[in-house]
Formats: C-alpha cells, structure tokens, sequence
C-alpha cells in the first residue's frame, strides 16, 4: 500500500512525498506531514474520528462541531465527527449514531506511515456484535494530502449482516465553506459519472468530489470505492448541508423503489472488506485527475 502511494504521487504531481511523523498521547495520535500538521486521530467511543483534517497549507476542512465548534457551523447531527467510519445497521444494532451502540477501541499501534487499530462493536448491553481490524495510511506532497483506510469487519460467532439504510458509512461533514446550501457555502459535486451537486445523492459513482473556496483558495476533496468493496460502484449519501459520505448498503433508500437489497451476509469468521481513499488538493476540481487516481489506486492489487 505504501509502495502505491508513492507511485501515485509521482503520477499525478511529479512531486517528492514529504515525510510522515505521528505522536501519541493516550486514545490521540497527531499525523505531520513534511513540517504541517496534517490531522488527529482520536481513538474514542462511541466511534474514533479525524479530526481536524487540513490541506497541505492548514485550511480545516471539515467541521468542528461538536467536538470543536466554530462560528457559522450548524450545530445539527452530533454523530457527525469530521471523518469517520460507522454503519448504521450491524446485526440490527445503529452504529451510525451511537445512542447505545459503540465502536471501542481495543489497541492501536503506529505502523510504518499509518496506524493499525483493532476495534469492538458493542451493543448498549455490552454484547459484541463484530471485531474490526483498521488501517489507515497517510502521504502527502506539496498541495496533496491522502488518507486510505481499510477496514475488515468480521463476527467471531453467527453470520454478519451490514442492512440496507442510508445511515452510513464513510462519511465527512465538510465545513461551511464547502457545503451546497447556507450562507458561507460555495461547494459543488461532481461524480466520476458526471451527475454534479443535487444528482450526487443517491446515485452510484466509483468516485465522488466536492470542490469549492476554502478561506478564499481552491480546495478539493474527493472519495474513491475500492472496486473490490461490496456492491461496488457504491451509492453516495451526498448532502447538500454538508454530509459526504459513500455507502455500499442502501440500495432501498438511494434508489426508492422495490428490488434486490443492499444488505451484506457473512458468515462467522468471514470477514468484509471495505477500503476508501480520501484525496485532499489544493486546487480546484479536474475530473480527469480524479479519474486517474482512482485507475491507478484500483490497480493496486496487481502490484
């Protein structure tokens, strides 16, 4: 994973990567790249989280609240941290918005230039309803930044079922600046179908960005599917307030009519996989480029 990195940064920048160092304090972990703080990862029930997440010159690119809050934010859906990963369907149980269930975390280890972390998801009565193994990579170059996260969930007794809701599951809550709709939002989305801002929700894409003005420079953020994810090309839970977010498993409310579902089963013992790319550029959108990191990163298992 990290050899690919490396080789897609050299592809879409010609750029050297910058070095990655992280410090550890308790459930907190703080990732530089280069010289710039780049993000924190909190190790935290009821679901860890990044936060902040900046671009490669320290503009804050999701929202603070409620961890953090800030002037102009809405302070409306408490369960949405910044960057995080939560289903809200797991055996029955919501992990999405955490009221009684919770991901706890069971150890975390620096590992190369990402983190390894083993996490329980637990019922409000303390009954373990799966383990999960992540990892999360981090790179960087002069006006990129890169987050890859994969994920294994797997039940050590009975079958798996991740349901078919549109409560989920890799998910940001963009600042302000970034949001379609509100008094400071200048974002728009674009899909690697073309659908762009309203047409994103709801739709399948292999990619997802949302690009706007970032304390008066150009930013983007983009999302990519793994093609080995569970029904891939995923759906996308793509709001005009602010939450983006891919989601694999709800087919019913995405597309609003009757047919397969986009629930998961696995046996016990048998894990799902789930990997996600996030892709943060100091510039404004170019599909092409989009379209090219995510053909390279696909590929990265034949590597």
């Amino acid at each position: 994973m990290r050899w690919c990195l490396l080789v897609l940064l050299l592809m879409v920048g010609c750029q050297s990567r910058q070095p990655v160092s992280m410090s550890t304090a308790e459930q907190v972990t703080t990732v530089t790249i280069g010289e710039q703080p780049f993000t924190t990862y909190h190790a935290v029930s009821p679901r860890p989280y990044l936060y902040p997440v900046r671009t490669s010159d320290g503009r804050y690119l999701t929202r603070g609240y409620p961890m953090d809050p800030h002037p102009d934010e809405a302070e409306d859906h408490p369960h949405h941290v910044s960057l995080w990963f939560a289903h809200g369907d797991v055996n029955g149980h919501d992990f999405w918005h955490g009221e009684e269930s919770r991901i706890e975390t069971v150890s975390i280890r620096p590992d190369g230039d990402g983190l390894l972390a083993e996490n329980r998801w637990v019922t409000g009565d303390d009954e373990l309803v799966c383990m999960e193994n992540r990892r999360i990579d981090f790179a960087g170059s002069d006006g990129e930044r890169i987050i890859d996260f994969d994920i294994s969930l797997v039940s050590p007794q009975g079958p798996l079922r991740l349901g078919d809701t549109k409560e989920g599951t890799m998910a940001l809550r963009l600042a302000p600046p970034l949001r379609l709709d509100g008094t400071l939002a200048r974002g728009s989305y674009v899909t690697s179908e073309g659908l762009t801002d309203g047409e994103a929700w709801g739709s399948r894409a292999r990619w997802v960005a949302c690009s706007g003005l970032l304390e008066g420079g150009p930013v983007t953020v983009a999302v990519l599917d793994h093609p080995g994810n569970p029904n891939h090309p995923t759906w996308w839970h793509a709001r005009q307030y602010g939450l983006f977010a891919a989601n694999p498993f709800g087919r019913h409310d995405f597309e609003g009519r009757d047919g397969p579902t986009g629930a998961v089963m696995a046996l016990d013992g048998v894990p799902v996989r789930l990997r996600y790319r996030v892709l943060i550029l100091d510039e404004q959108v170019d599909p092409a480029r989009i379209e090219g990191a995510w053909q390279e990163w696909s590929r990265e298992d034949e590597n």
